[in-house]
């Protein structure tokens, strides 16, 4: 009940509102160069930097929670899933805001759907924004991307993934990785800690999303291996018997499986297993972690690695404070979308001072999500978007997931 609270007296939503730039002055130290024994002291000019214009795009329909019966009393008193993740990555951004911090000039405007969205992003107020922040559903992220309001201006999807049309967009940001970006990072990852390994990438050819995926993997891996040398072997056509004539005993045997179904991985998981004979590392998915009827301690005993975007260390002294701090305050267990929030205000405000708005030249910060080193931000290509390049690679063992990739 107090977050419904919190969310009807969250806002000034409506319309933009011309934003004051106000100016601070950060001292430099002075330059003491030295000139026939007298010294000269050259006071160089104070840098001038303006506030930080982010503005949020939040799909919270606040305007629902406002609506009364004819008693007077709120016709919902709890807030839909569906609006949950733009609350939380607000509230997570408040946590990040210390008393008086004032570097910032927020603006927020509440999306509730497609026809309030078509009306905001009319407004002229965007072309002052430094960096706009869309928490919204993906449906809605394609017509916010392509929108003529925003060309020019940095736009960052945190949770959802950039709409693919929009990847030569060099205004836009994602901060979660895309699926082909955490496939290369995890191949540059399996043949950086598996030297001499042999790799096997198998997958299921008249399964469509494993067929891709196993292209991914086998294209980066010609690249880092500078070889033509095909890696994968489809199950549905060879099967186990073709399997077991390309193990080796001698090396690892890395053997990628880019698959999210269960019973599938189960059979082939126990066969392996009882295949004491062959060094194995398997990679598979983030899916795995969820799995229920997969023995752990199978997946341990084949050195089982994962890879995942967006994973959240819950033992990291970090994040436990964090959460505290979340639930003291709002009464919930904080999702995926606070943590962002309380990282991305942080990761402005560590670049601000050096870069001030200067979004562009903005360095990786130590983050709750990415604590190894924090958002990875890079051009997909020359004139194309900015995107996180950090993943989480994780290893099953002693019954729970670690992080291998310090």
């Amino acid at each position: 009940m107090q977050r419904f609270y919190f969310i009807v007296f969250l806002l000034a939503f409506s319309a933009c509102k011309t934003r004051k730039e106000t100016v601070s002055k950060f001292p430099v130290n002075a330059k003491q160069p030295v000139k026939d024994s007298v010294l000269v002291v050259k006071q160089e000019k104070p840098v001038e930097y303006r506030k930080f214009n982010l503005s949020l795009l939040l799909s919270l329909n606040a305007t629902q929670y406002l609506a009364k019966d004819s008693v007077g009393n709120y016709l919902l008193n709890e807030i839909e899933a569906s609006n949950i993740n733009a609350l939380e990555f607000y509230e997570g951004l408040q946590l990040a805001k210390d008393k008086g911090d004032s570097i910032f000039g927020i603006h927020i405007s509440d999306i509730g759907d497609s026809t309030r969205l078509v009306k905001t992003l009319k407004d002229s107020c965007w072309k002052k924004s430094d960096l706009v922040i869309a928490i919204t559903p993906q449906s809605m992220n394609v017509v916010i991307a392509n929108n003529p309001a925003m060309q020019g201006i940095p736009l960052m999807f945190p949770l959802n993934q950039v709409p693919a049309k929009s990847f030569s967009n060099r205004n836009n940001w994602s901060a979660i990785p895309s699926n082909k970006t955490q496939c290369k990072q995890m191949a540059h990852y399996l043949k950086e800690s598996n030297l001499g390994a042999q790799y096997i990438i198998i997958y299921r050819g008249d399964n469509k999303n494993e067929t891709e995926l196993a292209d991914l993997f086998n294209d980066e891996f010609y690249l880092i291996f500078n070889d033509s040398v095909s890696r994968k072997l489809n199950y549905s056509a060879d099967g186990w018997n073709k399997l077991l004539k390309n193990l080796q005993t001698t090396k690892r045997n890395v053997l990628i499986i880019p698959s999210s179904d269960e019973s599938f991985l189960s059979s082939l998981i126990i066969k392996l297993d009882k295949q004491e004979q062959y060094p194995f590392l398997l990679a598979g998915l983030p899916t795995w972690e969820h799995f229920e009827s997969i023995d752990i301690d199978i997946l341990e005993n084949l050195n089982a690695h994962i890879f995942d975007g967006s994973y959240i260390d819950y033992e990291n002294e970090q994040v436990k404070a964090f959460r505290k701090r979340f639930i003291d305050e709002y009464q919930a267990d904080p999702l995926l979308s606070a943590y962002l929030g309380y990282d991305l205000y942080n990761w402005i405000k560590e670049n601000y001072s050096r870069y001030n708005v200067a979004l562009d030249k903005y360095e990786s910060k130590k983050a709750l999500v990415a604590p190894q080193s924090g958002f990875k931000f890079m051009r997909t290509c020359e004139n194309c978007m900015m995107e996180n390049r950090f993943i989480t690679v994780l290893l099953f063992k002693e019954g729970a997931l670690k992080i291998v990739n310090h």
